[in-house]
């Protein structure tokens, strides 16, 4: 049942994974040893840098959400009213998507 698809896993999320290897705990205290608190850590962090991948980049519309924060400062700096219109229209337009989208 081990197939190509447990083959072409990526060791982290093979070592996050797999209940054979228990993380390693010190005697005394329980607590995990520094080297398996270092590797559930870089673990975790690829995790969340993986999903957050998934998540902006599935989409090429993802890509216009920094108008949004934009329209802020021009709203801020500037009276271009007409600016902070069409930022803020570009910036929600991803935002509307995902709503679409979470609602199917």
């Amino acid at each position: 049942m081990g197939g190509k698809a447990e083959d072409q896993q990526s060791p982290l999320l093979r070592s996050c994974s797999s209940p054979e290897e228990p993380l390693e705990r010190t005697a005394e205290s329980g607590s995990l040893s520094r080297a398996s608190r270092a590797s559930s850590i870089v673990t975790l962090i690829y995790v969340v840098y993986t999903s957050i991948k998934t998540v902006v980049f599935s989409n090429k519309l993802n890509l216009l959400i920094p108008f949004g924060p934009a329209a802020i400062l021009v709203q801020k700096l500037t009276d271009q009213s007409a600016w902070v219109f069409f930022l803020s229209l570009v910036g929600i337009t991803p935002l509307a998507e995902r709503l679409g989208y979470a609602t199917e």
